[in-house]
């Protein structure tokens, strides 16, 4: 799960014009980040959820790495207006509640933290 930080301050200093446009760059930044076989969602206001099947751990600190370095290199580009995000991630087994594990990440996102 990932999340917008920023972005009602966005819409109010710049306008909703802006912050669609934020909303744009970071779903393309989103999903230049990840695989192909990879599901990018956004799912409401400034939330995305991210699938990334059969894919531990360790791979997901590595996508994770990826995408922090794109929004580095964006951020360089666009100092007027960066862009900021926070992650939670949880991975399930085969079988495990979906539902639950987005919960989960939902949860670790807003402090911060990413677990497994």
């Amino acid at each position: 799960m990932s999340d917008v930080d920023s972005l009602k301050q966005v819409n109010d200093k710049f306008g909703h014009s802006t912050g669609d446009e934020l909303l744009k760059n970071v779903a393309l930044l989103l999903s230049l980040s990840f695989r192909q076989e990879d599901i990018v969602s956004r799912i409401g206001g400034d939330e995305f959820a991210i699938l990334l099947p059969n894919t531990g751990a360790p791979e997901i600190k590595i996508i994770i790495e990826r995408m922090n370095n794109r929004i580095d290199a964006y951020n360089i580009k666009h100092l007027e207006l960066p862009i900021n995000i926070s992650v939670g991630v949880s991975t399930a087994d085969q079988g495990d509640s979906l539902l639950g594990h987005l919960k989960i990440a939902d949860n670790l996102m807003y402090t911060r933290q990413t677990g497994t």
